[in-house]
């Protein structure tokens, strides 16, 4: 069975955010975005447009080819990267600052 690039994307977003303990409002609340749209998102339903797959690809280190076209095997080494891993979790702690409860 052939994935496409859509099934490729969602499964990696899903993926990447469950490395980083991000659930669907943590992530709206990071990309100051609707809830229904990291739902679609997340679901396969649609894929972000081209500004929020640059703020995906800076929050999560990975370059918008990874995130959309690359199988999940070719994205561990890069997602298991240590350093890489830090600088994305401060990155999500900056997104989430200031809020009360996510």
């Amino acid at each position: 069975m052939e994935v496409t690039l859509e099934q490729l994307f969602q499964g990696n977003l899903v993926r990447l955010m469950g490395v980083h303990n991000l659930n669907n409002r943590k992530l709206c609340a990071v990309l100051d975005v609707d809830p229904a749209t990291v739902s679609f998102w997340v679901t396969g339903r649609r894929r972000p447009g081209v500004q929020h797959m640059i703020e995906l690809e800076e929050l999560f280190g990975v370059s918008v080819r990874q995130l959309a076209a690359t199988d999940i095997y070719e994205l561990l080494p890069v997602i298991a990267d240590p350093e890489r891993f830090r600088a994305t979790e401060i990155r999500i702690r900056r997104g989430l600052t200031g809020l009360k409860s996510v």
